[in-house]
């Protein structure tokens, strides 16, 4: 049986409050995590805050849909197999 293993994908989030559509990137990052989600041999995939800025689900970041897969670097090192 194959372990499946957990991804985390990195951001470098400055400002939580900037727009999804200001450039590509984190738009880029949130379905690169859902598609790594949908891959067999994955349990569960992450956006790292490498900045360590947490986001709150109830806040009126951009980014609040996606704060529960939001962890930070050191939460990485827990969590994660592979970065």
């Amino acid at each position: 049986m194959n372990k499946k293993v957990n991804i985390g994908i990195t951001i470098n989030i400055i400002d939580p409050n900037e727009s999804l559509f200001t450039n590509g990137i984190r738009q880029n990052i949130i379905l690169l995590r859902e598609i790594y989600e949908k891959c067999s041999n994955v349990d569960k995939a992450y956006i790292i805050s490498v900045s360590g800025i947490k986001i709150e689900e109830n806040s009126q970041s951009p980014l609040a849909p996606y704060a529960k897969h939001i962890i930070t670097l050191n939460e990485a090192k827990e969590k994660c197999d592979l970065i």
